[in-house]
Order: structure tokens, then sequence, then C-alpha cells
């Protein structure tokens, strides 16, 4: 395993710094306050991409990749789009001032469809006709930042925010707000992820709830039910269908077919201790 040390100051609190692997394999990692971190993987180097060579803000919060081999870079000051084949960046920022263009994760969700959260909602760019539509949650359910969003399968977004989960229907434009007083483990929502059968899955600091495919609640599991810690931050699916879930102390690996947790972390390396879903 190849270290490379770079000194550069990452989230480690609440939402984590983005990060992503280029098509060229190049990886982007957002910072607080020192612009981005650029890695390549091939060599010892890093460097820095900040606000002395164009960068609209040092505290990047969203990273993407588009289907053209377009960087997007939210800020707290505006999108910042990387052109690699032309060498070129450029700036996105809405109508209205700093408060629709304080930006963070940016997420795709189409081939040609990109989310992104907002300090005053979400908004939805197609990249098909250059149009992009800013839908405000402040005025409409008193929602301010938006952090995460993920598209499932039936169309729906799943938003994750301070407020608990926004889940937004495009095709009949309606906007519901799931909340911990209607049942919701945390009202601080991290992640959102579908996993193959359909179930979602939200990583909050009170452990992780899960719906079933129709967006039902059904159960939410924490450290007192297996898990390594409540404070949950990243989640993912492996290929054999394993529920990868990450905290501050480590990370939880979930069989749903052996029904087991296999727990792993950085003191105890990988031989750690197996307990029953």
């Amino acid at each position: 395993m190849k270290k490379v040390i770079t000194r550069t100051v990452t989230r480690d609190f609440n939402f984590p710094s983005p990060s992503i692997i280029g098509k060229d394999g190049t990886i982007w990692i957002g910072t607080d306050k020192v612009g981005i971190l650029l890695i390549n993987p091939n060599g010892m180097l890093s460097d820095y991409f900040t606000e002395e060579n164009g960068l609209e803000s040092n505290d990047v919060w969203g990273i993407t990749e588009d289907s053209k081999g377009r960087i997007w870079l939210g800020t707290y000051r505006g999108i910042n789009i990387y052109d690699p084949q032309k060498e070129r960046l450029y700036l996105l920022k809405f109508p209205g001032g700093s408060d629709v263009n304080n930006f963070r994760q940016i997420y795709q969700i189409g081939e040609d469809l990109l989310f992104v959260g907002m300090a005053r909602g979400f908004s939805l760019i197609d990249l098909k006709t250059n149009t992009a539509t800013f839908y405000n949650s402040q005025n409409s359910l008193g929602i301010t930042t938006i952090f995460t969003g993920k598209k499932t399968q039936d169309g729906r977004i799943w938003m994750g925010s301070g407020s608990g989960i926004l889940v937004f229907d495009p095709q009949a434009n309606t906007l519901k707000n799931l909340k911990q007083s209607n049942g919701l483990s945390s009202d601080i929502v991290f992640v959102i992820k579908e996993d193959r059968k359909g179930q979602i899955w939200v990583c909050s600091d009170s452990g992780v709830h899960l719906f079933d495919s129709k967006g039902e609640s059904m159960r939410t599991i924490d450290k007192s039910t297996g898990l390594m810690t409540d404070y949950t931050s990243m989640l993912f699916e492996s290929s054999k269908g394993e529920i990868i879930i990450g905290g501050d102390v480590g990370f939880s690996i979930l069989d749903p077919e052996q029904k087991t947790i296999t727990h792993v972390s950085a003191k105890s390396g990988i031989s750690l201790r197996r307990s029953t879903t």
C-alpha cells in the first residue's frame, strides 16, 4: 500500500470531506479551507487546486464527474466546473446572491442529471438542456441546508439534511419531510443509499434507519443492536450484497443472508468479534 503524506486538513466531524476517483485515475479530495487535493496514484506527489489558481472558494463540499469527464466542485460561493480536455475552469452561479450560491454535495443521479445540495434547498441540473431548477425548501418546509441526495428506482429523490429526510417526487411535484418526531432515528442525516433489493439505508448520528422498497420505515440498526457505534457517516453495498457501514471508530459489515455483523477497526486490525443481527 502506498502512503502519500500531504498534511491536508479534511473534515473529520459531521459530514466527511468529498472525494472521487476520476476517469483518468486522479484522486480529487475536498478539504477544509485549503481547496482541492489532487493525488496521482501512479506517483508519490500530490498537488493543490485553490483560489490562487481560480477556485471560487477553498472550502469544497461537493465533487462529481459528469458523463463528459468534467469535474464539478461545489463550494460555499458557487460551483466550479473543470474541463480537462480544454484545461479550463468555469464558474456557475445562480441569480440571487450568496444565499442561493452556498453549495454542498453534488451527485450524478442520471446520465445527464445532477443533484446539488444547497444552503436553502436543492437544485437539479439538466446537462442535455443546460438548465437548472432550484427548489427552495426553506420557504416550503422551513428546512435550510440539504447535504446529500439519492434517486431511487421509483424515480423519487431522497435527500439528507440537518432536519431529517426530504423525499421529492418529480412526477407529482411533491416534497415530504420525515423527521425524528414521526419515527426517524435522528434528524441529522449523513448518507442515503439504495441497495439491490430497493431498500433504502439512512446513516445518521444515531445509527442506521432502514426503509423498504416502498419507502416504509422498517427498523433502526445502532450500537445496541450490533453496530460498532451510533455515529454512521459512510455506507456502501459489496458485490456479495453485504452492507458496509463506516463510523467514527471503524466499520461494520452486515451480512443479510447470514444475519451477522463483523466489526473492523484500526485498533484491532481485521480480527474482530461477530454478533448476530
